[in-house]
């Protein structure tokens, strides 16, 4: 992030205007106000006006009732098509998902095979195509849409396989009809076949198939003109994207032997997922295409250009035809708008949220929703950090006063009321996301722009801006901005901001979300309210120095030969005893400054490791006599005082429960990223993602030992703020049979026990509570829809230390 060096910010936040709610009555917040000032120490009347503006004063903003409920799905390639008032999206996979507001989705079909509802048997409808694929049978982006009869024609797709498993262009595009949106479709027949065996296809043009200049028949989208004729645009790599007039009866191409008209791409240049859009307002055709490879790390990003006719030529911002877009990604780049690729929104010390970011968003489609008078884009992403796992999202699409497709920042939810960004509102301090040209494996970093009261804009932009009814103009001193500001609901800060969507006269995306700080006391006091540290430590803790805005942390130790200034912990002897020590902080940013301190006891260390030794010898106590009593936790996680029984087990007597109770231990229990849990499990019913031992943070940071997790085995799983991590054993646990489990972490190295065996091992392991307090639990989580565990627990032990093999070996052998 960049730091800001300019004067303070102060803006008026006004009940029922310029950045307050309407009437008070709003359950999710807005911004914070400020105290108002002239720059420097706080006093003064703030500015009721903004300048740069020229508007007539400041207005209602927008409201939400409660917070948007989001229910994501993945659908790979989503094409959307809207019909019984829902929003269908069909993709890759034969998998299909619906919603009605935009926010919840339900799943409608999923895999290729035969139990999959869009077809009766898809290897009999599709028999023609896969014979040309040499039987490989599967399914990629397809595409729906209803013609003038009334039925729905679904547009199947696939192509061969190379031994390595990547698509060859050897493919074949066929239409399937249904009266019924979700199927079953039947077959009508096979439209286009590219490809060749030992070098030799006959194109359907009669030309010998030239997968340099001749189309892959695979990603079609269809859609109708303006004057209401048919037509497909399709093509991914190979010889680019094409295309073709279609009957509006029958759905099957005006001319078989030709593949239409080509409008971008060629000699296998990465260009695929085209995407057809009409706006009558501007009156253009607007080309979406998907840059680069779709993977975590390839780079998929969406860019646009446009035409007057639906068969072109395309041309983007800077006038250049579509049709020289060809080569790699350097020679591609230059070509089209670029209106998303990988991003990331830090959620840096003293913001309250998670961070938020794509990874290779992209094959997306767009549909005019009627009811909301509003452009939606729908496209699938992956996310920073969390490999080829991918979602569905909506955005809105928004167009700049000279006709260029804008997607909004932050995803589609409804806000109720009038959504105008007056005067006061676009005031403030902002991160910003400049898109760029390039094809970024990479996600682009926030950086920091302030808008003020003068029609100045500075940090990361340097220049003045302008806004009127919407619409925001910043002029720099290279280039110019363009594009539309708004009202979003931030997800991870959970309240509306201002934000904005801009073009570049180069043809790259320039977004704006506007920050809930307004200057720098609030910056600072953020920062302070947002550090939290365990009461009791055994490793070393992690210590900021930089915090929002840049601000600047410096620490100071009352012993730093147990804690030093940059949170290296050394653990006092068992004869020393534990050691309190306080931690003092001191936040700088510009001429602000704050401090706290921190008490913290660092544990001694013990010798042999051992924390707690819960042995449920028909109680719940620490047999260790470090930690307080467990207790039973009933059907909620948060619960307290159920009673727990219990029956003979591996040592004595064990824990039984029936799956209406889990058992809570003490806080403190983990307190570093070196540890191991140790314990014996019996379990009596098979339910995925039911855990045994349990411990997280907060919803989206956690780790659960399950007997059976979404691969059917055994597993070590975590989520760490959307960071997945899978460590499977590759074998589950019997029922009715006792097991023993460990798992042993050491600075993120970690592995996974079964009966004294390594069964898993893996780097990477998420440290979630060096410095923070956790939950931790047996036979339950955060989640009530996980069923809680039925069976037998015995001897759990947790240690401050990795255990090797050999000490787990021990455990196993002496229970």
């Amino acid at each position: 992030m960049q730091k800001l060096t300019l004067v303070l910010l102060f803006v008026a936040f006004l009940g029922g205007c310029g950045g307050g709610s309407d009437s008070g009555s709003t359950e999710v917040p807005t911004p914070p106000p400020t105290d108002g000032g002239d720059g420097g120490d706080g006093g003064g009347t703030p500015p009721t006006t903004g300048g740069g503006s020229g508007g007539e004063g400041p207005v209602a903003n927008p409201t939400v009732s409660e917070a948007p409920i989001f229910f994501d799905i993945g659908v790979h390639d989503p094409s959307v098509v809207k019909a019984d008032d829902q929003y269908y999206v069909f993709g890759s996979h034969l998998s299909s998902a619906r919603t009605a507001d935009l926010t919840r989705w339900t799943r409608v079909a999923d895999l290729v095979n035969d139990a999959n509802p869009l077809f009766d048997t898809y290897a009999e409808e599709a028999a023609e195509g896969i014979a040309w694929t040499d039987g490989y049978i599967g399914s990629w982006a397809a595409d729906v849409i209803q013609l003038e009869d009334g039925n729905f024609y679904f547009y199947y797709n696939h192509c061969a396989q190379a031994p390595d498993g990547n698509c060859i262009s050897r493919s074949y595009l066929g239409v399937a009809k249904s009266a019924n949106v979700e199927g079953p479709y039947e077959n009508i027949q096979l439209i286009l076949k590219s490809g060749h065996r030992d070098g030799e296809g006959p194109g359907i043009n009669g030309e010998n198939y030239n997968g340099n200049i001749h189309p892959n028949a695979i990603d079609p989208d269809v859609f109708f003109d303006k004057e209401g004729r048919l037509w497909m645009v399709y093509g991914s790599y190979s010889g680019g994207i094409f295309v073709m007039e279609l009957s509006p009866e029958t759905g099957l191409p005006l001319d078989p032997n030709s593949y239409g008209t080509k409008l971008t791409g060629g000699n296998y240049s990465s260009i695929e997922g085209p995407f057809m859009l009409y706006n009558a307002e501007h009156d253009y055709y607007y080309l979406f295409t998907s840059y680069g490879g779709y993977d975590q790390n390839g780079g998929y990003n969406m860019r646009v250009a446009r035409s007057r006719t639906p068969d072109g030529p395309f041309v983007d911002s800077l006038g250049q035809d579509m049709i020289s877009a060809i080569g790699g990604y350097e020679a591609i780049a230059p070509y089209g708008n670029k209106v998303i690729g990988g991003f990331e929104f830090a959620s840096e010390l003293g913001l309250s949220g998670n961070d938020y970011g794509y990874m290779a968003p992209g094959h997306g489609s767009a549909i005019y929703a009627e009811e909301l008078g509003k452009y939606l884009t729908f496209f699938h992403t992956r996310f920073p950090n969390s490999g080829e796992f991918h979602e569905v999202r909506v955005h809105e699409l928004l167009f700049s006063e000279d006709g260029w497709p804008l997607i909004a920042p932050h995803r589609y939810s409804p806000v109720e009321g009038e959504n105008i960004v007056d005067e006061e509102d676009i005031l403030g301090i902002y991160q910003v996301i400049n898109h760029g040209k390039d094809i970024n494996r990479t996600v682009k970093e926030a950086n920091y722009v302030t808008l003020d009261t003068d029609g100045n804009v500075s940090g990361a932009i340097e220049g003045t801006y302008t806004l009127e009814n919407n619409t925001l103009t910043i002029q720099s001193s290279s280039t110019s901005y363009s594009g539309k500001a708004l009202w979003q609901w931030h997800e991870q800060e959970e309240l509306l901001v201002p934000a904005f969507t801009l073009v570049s006269e180069n043809g790259n995306a320039v977004w704006g979300t506007r920050m809930p700080v307004v200057d720098y006391d609030q910056a600072v006091a953020a920062i302070v309210d947002s550090l939290d540290y365990a009461d009791v430590i055994t490793s070393s803790v992690t210590l900021p120095t930089e915090g929002l805005l840049g601000a600047t942390l410096t620490w100071t130790s009352s012993h730093p030969e147990y804690i030093a200034a940059d949170g290296t912990v050394t653990r006092p002897s068992a004869a020393e005893g534990d050691v309190e020590v306080t931690l003092t902080v001191s936040v700088s940013l510009d001429q602000v400054t704050a401090s706290e301190t921190f008490s913290i006891t660092v544990r001694a260390d013990s010798g042999s490791g051992l924390l707690a030794h819960y042995a449920f010898d028909n109680s719940l106590a620490d047999s260790n006599n470090v930690f307080e009593d467990a207790t039973g936790t009933g059907t909620v996680y948060t619960g307290s005082g159920a009673t727990i029984d219990y029956v003979d087990g591996v040592n004595g007597s064990a824990a039984i429960l029936d799956g209406t109770s889990g058992i809570r231990f003490p806080g403190q229990l983990i307190t570093g990223n070196q540890y191991t849990v140790s314990l014996w499990v019996n379990p009596a019913a098979d339910n995925q993602f039911t855990p045994t031992f349990f411990a997280g943070i907060d919803d989206d940071s956690w780790i659960s030992l399950v007997p059976m997790s979404w691969d059917e085995n055994t597993m070590l799983w975590s989520n760490n703020n959307g960071s997945w991590f899978d460590g499977t054993t590759g074998e589950k646990i019997p029922l009715n049979s006792w097991s023993h489990l460990v798992f042993s972490v050491n600075d993120g190295d970690v592995t996974v026990y079964i009966d004294g065996e390594a069964k898993f091992t893996g780097t990477d392991f998420p440290d979630l509570f060096t410095g923070n307090p956790g939950d931790f639990l047996f036979g339950i989580n955060y989640f009530e829809q996980d069923a809680l565990f039925e069976g037998q627990v015995d001897e759990l032990r947790v240690y401050d230390k990795s255990l090797n093999a050999d000490e787990v070996f021990e455990l196993f052998s002496n229970p």
